[in-house]
């Protein structure tokens, strides 16, 4: 799949997300935050991609859970240059207000199991790492971590 075919799919789930939960006056603030940040995301994902490949797999990141706002949605990453930092660049391009739910030390390849975790258990993948998780499936994972 085209980058251009990702942000196409994408831009179409955003339309949906929009009309069905963001009220009147601010889906057009919505949506363009978001397909911005999703532009960002894809730049960066195909960058790390070409960079990284597999083999920075078992480095120690710090992998995060982040919220949008008051929905159900979330961002599973990780981060090599602090939290702090990932969550002051993604609110950038996001309108609504960002916070971390969770941080957890780890690998980029728990990271990607994690997302496969939520797949599997019903959250849907929005696009990229970003999830619509039922907050009582987030809890459960968050509180059986250790």
């Amino acid at each position: 799949m085209t980058i251009y075919e990702l942000k196409k799919e994408g831009i179409t789930e955003l339309i949906r997300i929009s009309n069905n939960y963001a009220p009147q006056s601010y889906r057009y603030e919505v949506l363009k935050g978001v397909i911005d940040f999703i532009q960002d995301a894809l730049t960066r994902y195909y960058t790390e991609e070409a960079v990284y490949g597999d083999k920075f797999n078992d480095d120690k990141v710090e992998i995060y859970i982040i919220r949008m706002g008051e929905f159900d949605f979330y961002k599973i990453g990780f981060s090599k240059c602090g939290i702090k930092q990932r969550l002051k660049d993604l609110q950038v391009g996001n309108p609504l207000k960002l916070s971390v739910v969770k941080t957890i030390e780890g690998t980029i390849k728990f990271e990607r199991i994690i997302h496969e975790i939520f797949e599997k258990i019903g959250s849907k993948r929005l696009l990229g790492e970003w999830f619509e998780i039922k907050k009582e499936d987030l809890d459960k994972f968050i509180n059986n971590l250790y």
